[in-house]
């Protein structure tokens, strides 16, 4: 395998140290923030949420690490905030059973959209 292409252990784990900062900043962020909350009904479904995602998604990796790296810990920040705003909202255990099946998932995309930037990042040098 070519080499240029491999992501090293130590890299690697950056990536999820960098996003749980950022989620706990957002976090942390919210209760600084003195906001009237108001519940609001969403007519959201998988479905519009999976694309959506997916799109999103194959649009970090083909604009590579330079785009993704920064939307990506600009969504772990408000993915914070909601946490809180959500606590506020719900209560903790409320909050922790609707994020328990989401937030895992919607993580392990960012990384894997992360590292697949990189590599179309090298890539581009390549070509």
């Amino acid at each position: 395998m070519n080499r240029q292409f491999v992501i090293k252990r130590e890299e690697f784990m950056k990536i999820p140290l960098l996003i749980f900062g950022f989620l706990l900043a957002g976090f942390f962020f919210g209760a600084l923030l003195e906001v009237d909350l108001k519940r609001e009904a969403l007519d959201l479904n998988f479905i519009d949420i999976f694309f959506n995602n997916a799109s999103i998604g194959i649009m970090l990796v083909l604009l590579t690490s330079f785009i993704s790296y920064p939307i990506i810990l600009y969504n772990s920040f408000f993915l914070g905030l909601n946490i809180y705003f959500g606590i506020e909202l719900f209560g903790v255990y409320k909050t922790f059973m609707t994020l328990i099946f989401h937030a895992p998932i919607e993580i392990v995309g960012w990384i894997i959209c992360i590292i697949a930037s990189k590599r179309m990042k090298d890539f581009y040098k390549t070509v």
